[in-house]
């Protein structure tokens, strides 16, 4: 029997072949809780039709409190027979699927050892460039100097006009060695010739 999960936000029909590839597509979504519970994420937002709200909390920095808002969930999931399918009645099931995905998987996985290869994902992509200029972050002191109410407290090497912007080209301080300074003795190290 074919089971049709149907996410409404971005109104895409996923299908699976049978309950097991179900159980394990939604075991994909399994973690565990700061206090060693397992859950999973997909379970808040399975609806059981099409007008199913959840509760979620949103901080308002206006109120400076938390307000609650009424958002649509997200996923339907029913069968050939157009029946609705609650997946949060089988959480056992569920839970069990990813405790066997993760045991067999660990199986046949190959330990890194010492210089057997390098270690995958160890490195982000943005540490390998080394930037030259900087890129200074300061739109948004520069927003609150503007603001006419505020101007007063803003002092002046904080203006709006003395700051620095991306568009500045400010070189990072290439910090030369003591190596390559030709002088004899450290008291030398200012001299003017």
């Amino acid at each position: 029997m074919k089971y049709y999960i149907w996410n409404m936000r971005t109104n895409t029909l996923y299908y699976c072949d049978s309950w097991e590839k179900l159980i394990y597509w939604c075991a994909r979504y399994n973690y565990l809780t700061k206090h060693g519970k397992p859950s999973n994420a997909l379970f808040d937002d399975l609806a059981l039709n099409f007008n199913d709200k959840k509760v979620v909390f949103r901080w308002d920095s206006y109120r400076n409190e938390y307000v609650r808002e009424l958002l649509p969930r997200e996923l339907l999931i029913f069968d050939e027979k157009k029946r609705v399918i609650d997946l949060r009645l089988y959480q056992g099931e569920i839970f069990r699927c990813q405790e066997n995905f993760h045991a067999s998987h660990q199986k046949g996985k190959t330990e890194v050892g010492f210089r057997n290869r390098p270690v995958p994902n160890i490195r982000s992509k943005a540490k390998k460039r080394n930037k030259y200029f900087r890129n200074p972050h300061t739109m948004n002191e520069k927003r609150w100097a503007c603001i006419p109410e505020y101007r007063e407290y803003v002092r002046p090497k904080r203006n709006h006009k003395n700051l620095v912007s991306a568009w500045d080209d400010i070189p990072r301080h290439q910090d030369k060695s003591w190596k390559r300074q030709k002088i004899k003795r450290q008291w030398m190290k200012h001299l003017k010739n």
